[in-house]
């Protein structure tokens, strides 16, 4: 089905989570090591003691326990509010692809019929119900965050345990549906962008520190090749849900640490040589998003990202960080087909492409204020 033959089928219902609306969350801010740790990630998973894994449980079991942790968290004051509360059964095609573009959702979670979404009040704390594990606490930060992120959703956790009792063994601890989690549940991942180490470094040497440390990397969208602005998905491999939370935090904590001094001083090798088609190649995207009138979203992220780098080289000066960050997610397509809706307009490939284009030329003229933050 497409837009021109059934284009209500995607607008977003009464009872739907209005996510375009929430404009003031977590990546339009600026967090610690921000030049270059894009974004931070924590799932936290729990069972309830006492009830099956959500894949074995009958449908009328299943509702009953997600309504009541529902209720439960609608009853926690005003952070989760029944406006950013919805069943995945009820949700739009587009609502469930914009929480994928918010790193809310996984693309395989995308496909869910059941269970609920509670987004929030800035979505950096956020609640999902019976998919995977009867609870999932996802919180997410600019920058790295891990510290204050892991302290919100401990609190959320140890809140929940008190009306809910989760399913644990003496050995094996927390127990998850997925083996490699169990242990804690708890997953950590940052996105970092280091461009300079990638020029400059081996960067598979680098690969089998972190893989000592527990820790894994990838490139960016989950493929190997780096060759998007340096991008790299850095998180705790299978496994390390055995360990004890303070072993996993510690040990990533220093890791991205030591990989952001090392991405700083090769920044500073870069700046005290001559490099003139790195300095081409990142003016011409800056100039590409400043005139361009058509912009696919891969073509979007690669010239986004070479900005970026510009940025944290201290060559690019009159665009702040922050507006970078908020590209990144405002010209996924799911984004600008709710954008094109709200002005009335029916989404097509072409004009996708277009309004893309000109939302990245306002923005860099308009900064952060831009997108009503």
């Amino acid at each position: 089905m497409n837009w021109q033959e059934k284009p209500e089928m995607n607008y977003p219902k009464e009872n739907d989570i209005p996510v375009l609306q929430n404009r003031t969350v977590w990546f339009t801010g600026r967090g610690d090591l921000f030049d270059s740790v894009l974004s931070t990630r924590i799932r936290l998973s729990r069972n309830v003691a006492g009830s099956r894994f959500p894949d074995t449980m009958g449908k009328g079991e299943r509702e009953e326990l997600d309504k009541s942790l529902r209720s439960f968290y609608l009853e926690r004051g005003s952070y989760f509010q029944k406006r950013n509360s919805c069943a995945f059964a009820a949700m739009t095609p587009l609502t469930r692809r914009l929480l994928g573009e918010r790193k809310i959702l996984s693309p395989r979670q995308e496909e869910f019929r059941r269970g609920y979404a509670l987004l929030g009040e800035d979505e950096s704390v956020n609640v999902v119900l019976g998919l995977d594990d009867h609870i999932l606490l996802l919180g997410l930060s600019n920058g790295f965050g891990l510290p204050g992120l892991y302290g919100r959703i401990k609190a959320f956790e140890e809140e929940t345990e008190g009306r809910f009792p989760f399913a644990r063994d003496g050995d094996r601890g927390i127990l998850t549906s997925r083996i490699g989690e169990s242990g804690t549940g708890l997953r950590v991942s940052v996105l970092m962008q280091l461009p300079a180490l990638t020029l400059l470094e081996d960067m598979d040497r680098l690969f089998l520190a972190l893989m000592d440390r527990g820790l894994a990397i990838r490139g960016y969208n989950d493929e190997e090749d780096p060759s998007l602005g340096g991008l790299y998905q850095i998180y705790i491999g299978s496994g390390a849900g055995f360990k004890r939370d303070g072993e996993i935090l510690n040990s990533f904590t220093e890791a991205v640490k030591i990989l952001s001094v090392k991405e700083e001083a090769c920044r500073r090798e870069i700046n005290r040589g001559r490099y003139p088609q790195l300095e081409d190649r990142i003016y011409r995207s800056l100039g590409l998003l400043r005139y361009c009138r058509l912009l696919s979203e891969e073509e979007a992220m690669k010239h986004l990202m070479l900005v970026r780098q510009g940025i944290s080289l201290g060559w690019i000066t009159e665009i702040s960080l922050e507006v970078l960050s908020a590209l990144q997610i405002f010209t996924g397509r799911a984004h600008l087909e709710g954008i094109l809706m709200e002005e009335g307009t029916i989404p097509t490939p072409g004009g996708i492409d277009e309004r893309r284009a000109r939302l990245i030329r306002e923005a860099l003229v308009g900064g952060v204020t831009y997108f009503g933050v």
